[in-house]
Formats: structure tokens, C-alpha cells, sequence
């Protein structure tokens, strides 16, 4: 089996490399990342990686004999949608048609497996959301993934594709050196200024997904035929300021300080994931407390600090 991935070198992609390997699925895994000059600790787990973007001419020809692509690849910061929504559309949304129609048009089906999210397609929802909760994208980059599931959706039911549709909650973990996620920077900056930042008031909630929970269900999804939209997450909200005091537990001799600055745009108040639809197909149930996700990954962070600012920013 040929499995390639898109924005293999990203937290999630490299986490799920892993959990391949140490899988009952032997692959050949092809990363593909637009990252320039990676360092080889990032790229020896794949049997082949490919540095450009996953919808140019060098890339699409990994495509030809592939038969699961696993779609990571993607402008993911909101606020960056908000002031660039045109390239955020681009990347996340025409590029995929782009890879669709080249799929089609060489006459490929490859099980295709989309990483899009719950809470930026959905918006501000007072309740759990599932796959049946109304789209209201509060950002462009909502928005964009809400087109690449109806791109997805729209080439299955025109050319028979089968396409998964995983909407992510918040997910955080180790191997991100370039993740800019809550849980990434808290855990920077409590082994650096030791002083955590937060927007607004922190009262805002998120449900936080180990990476290593997500590889899980991604992997049974590789070996799967079940195609259409899942939400992924954990249904447990956690706010922002029970975060932080999660990290302040962990810095008993070194107390951590707290700092708030303004909200940011666009951004949802809280998300929570209903993830019945999945446990009933799938049998998926994440393994991994937010305490408990937390720390292995500061212990990640803390192991690895030194090199941190050796790893190259992604373009």
C-alpha cells in the first residue's frame, strides 16, 4: 500500500508517520510538505518526501500510484484568513480541486482522507457540535474547509471517490515544532519568558485532542471504506484559564505568571464536539486526558528546547 501525505512534516503528520509505522499496516509513505530544507529527523520516517506544495506538477505525480492520500496540508491560522482570505481560499479550498480533477482526469481513486475542522466550519454554537449542527463559518478559514468538503463530497457522489471528511477539534501534541497552537505556545513560553498569554478573558473553551488519539482514528480510517463527514474530538470543553493553571501545576518551584491582551477577530467563543456518529462507526474513543496530553507534550518541548530555534520556519 502506498500512502502519501500532505503536509506530512506538520504536527499531525508527523505524529500519524509514527503511528503507522508502529501499525499492522505495512505502507510506503510518501510525505509531501512545502517546507524547505527540512532536517532529516523530520523526513527519515517516510520512504520518500517531496518538498513543494501538494498541488504542484512534481507533487500531483506521487499521486499516480498512490491508494490512500491523507490531505494534512493547509493555511490553518485564522487570523492569518482574516487578513489574507484570498490565499487562504486558494490554499485550502481551489488547490483541492485542483488535486481532485487531476485524480479524475487520470482515471485514479485513491481513498482520499481530508483533515478539516468542527468549530471554524460551525462558528459560534452554544452546545456540543456534530456533523449535523448548521455551517456558519465566523472566519475565511471556516469557510475554506466548508469548500474542500463540498468539493470532496461533490467528486464522491459525481465519480464514486471515496473521501473522509475528519473534523478536527483543537489538537496539540509533541513533534510540532512549527504548531502554533494554545498548548505549543504555552508550552514555549513556560520553558522560556514564564509567562503565559492569553487572549480575552480565557474564559473561552476548547476541546483539546491529543495527537496521538487523532493518528488513531485517522489510522482506522486508512482500512476503512466509511466515507462522508465525522466530527473527532474528545467532548470536553476546557477553558483557556484551566489550561494555564494545568501549566502552572507543572512549574511548582518556578511559579508561572499570567498575562491577558486583547481578543482576537474572528475568533470562536467556544467549541465542544458531539462525537457520537464516530464511536457508533467507528468505535473511536480518544485515550488521552488534557492533563495527561499536556504534559508529555512539555516533556516533548522541554527535551527538545535547545534545538527549537534550529528547526526552519515554514515558509
Amino acid at each position: 500500500m502506498k500512502i502519501v501525505i500532505t503536509g506530512a512534516l506538520g504536527l499531525i503528520g508527523q505524529n500519524l508517520a509514527h503511528i503507522i509505522r508502529k501499525s499492522e499496516v505495512e505502507a510506503k509513505l510518501t510525505s509531501i510538505d512545502w517546507l524547505s530544507n527540512p532536517p532529516q529527523s523530520e523526513t527519515e520516517i517516510f520512504d520518500e518526501h517531496i518538498s513543494a506544495c501538494f498541488a504542484s506538477p512534481v507533487a500531483l505525480e506521487a499521486y499516480l500510484d498512490a491508494d490512500v492520500i491523507i490531505h494534512l496540508a493547509a493555511s490553518v491560522s485564522v487570523q492569518e484568513s482574516v487578513d489574507q482570505p484570498l490565499e487562504t481560499f486558494h490554499n485550502n479550498a481551489t488547490k483541492v480541486l485542483t488535486l481532485m480533477e487531476f485524480l479524475r482526469g487520470n482515471d485514479l481513486s485513491p481513498r482520499i482522507i481530508f483533515a478539516s475542522t468542527g468549530g471554524a466550519i460551525v462558528g459560534d454554537f452554544d452546545g456540543p457540535i456534530d456533523e449535523t449542527t448548521p455551517a456558519h463559518p465566523k472566519s475565511p478559514y471556516g469557510a475554506s474547509k466548508l469548500a474542500a468538503e463540498a468539493i470532496l463530497d461533490s467528486f464522491s457522489r459525481s465519480y464514486g471517490f471515496s473521501c473522509a471528511s475528519l473534523r478536527f477539534s483543537n489538537v496539540y501534541g509533541p513533534r510540532g515544532p512549527r504548531a502554533k497552537n494554545v498548548i505549543s505556545l504555552f508550552c514555549e513560553s513556560a520553558l522560556g519568558t514564564g509567562t503565559l498569554r492569553i487572549t480575552g478573558d480565557g474564559e473561552q473553551t476548547r476541546d483539546f485532542i491529543f495527537s496521538e488519539d487523532i493518528c488513531e482514528a485517522i489510522l482506522a480510517f486508512i482500512t476503512s471504506d466509511h466515507s462522508g463527514v465525522f466530527q473527532l474530538g474528545t467532548e470536553i470543553a476546557t477553558s483557556i484559564n484551566e489550561l494555564a493553571e494545568i501549566y502552572r501545576g507543572a512549574f511548582p518551584g518556578a511559579p508561572l505568571t499570567v498575562s491577558h491582551v486583547d481578543g482576537l477577530p474572528a475568533e470562536v467563543r467556544h467549541n465542544v464536539s458531539n462525537t457520537q456518529k464516530i464511536r457508533d462507526v467507528m468505535g473511536f474513543l480518544p485515550q488521552t486526558s488534557v492533563e495527561e496530553g499536556v504534559l508529555a507534550t512539555l516533556e516533548w518541548y522541554r527535551s527538545n528546547y535547545d534545538s527549537l530555534a534550529a528547526y526552519p520556519a515554514q515558509k
